[in-house]
């Protein structure tokens, strides 16, 4: 009958044993491990979503303060704004202005010393003007239009109507309207008009 030796077994149930229990410790470790990088990885994944959510609110805060800039823009920005404007307009205005100099210098060469002029209007889309004043009496307001018409440079003559003055002091009330020569006008880079400049006055 063969020889049972208990010792044998127990020996080799030991050596089994070993390398169960250091397994379980590498487990272990790799265990360790695995939840260390989780929690470097969620540590990471915070602060970079912490980082993100800053640049958002940042960029919103710029957006909505340009959007307040834009609804309601600087006084001095929009008062330079206006300026630049008025002084282009000025400008354009300036540059295309109707010099009326030599109009009224042949009205003053043509005219009676004795009449008196109240008010002068004109209008350089027909080259015409129309003007007001008062003679002593009808004969002199003859002798006015007859030196008016006398100038080369008046096309048309003629009398818009006339009246003996209202005032009380005697004297004759009158309104001539006369067509004139367009070269009479110039633009303030001493351009003499042709044609009537379009829209102005």
């Amino acid at each position: 009958m063969p020889e049972i030796n208990l010792l044998q077994t127990e020996k080799r149930s030991r050596r089994i044993n070993v390398p169960q229990a250091v397994s379980g410790k590498g487990v272990l470790l790799v265990l360790a491990g695995i939840l260390a990088a989780e929690l470097i990885g969620y540590g990471v994944f915070f602060a970079l979503t912490k980082k993100a959510m800053a640049d958002r609110e940042q960029k919103l805060s710029a957006i909505m303060e340009l959007e307040k800039k834009i609804r309601h823009p600087n006084p001095e920005f929009e008062q330079a704004i206006k300026t630049q404007g008025a002084i282009k307009t000025i400008t354009q205005a300036l540059a295309s202005h109707i010099h009326w100099t030599q109009v009224w210098k042949e009205l003053g060469g043509s005219t009676l010393k004795s009449a008196r002029y109240i008010s002068i209007t004109g209008t350089a889309d027909n080259f015409r003007f129309v003007v007001e004043g008062k003679v002593v009496s009808y004969f002199e307001l003859g002798k006015l239009m007859l030196g008016l018409q006398s100038s080369s440079k008046f096309k048309e003559v003629h009398l818009v109507n006339s009246g003996k003055s209202q005032e009380g002091i005697g004297g004759v009330d009158f309104a001539i309207a006369v067509v004139f020569d367009p070269p009479l006008l110039s633009l303030s880079g001493g351009t003499r008009l042709t044609e009537p400049p379009s829209g102005e006055q």
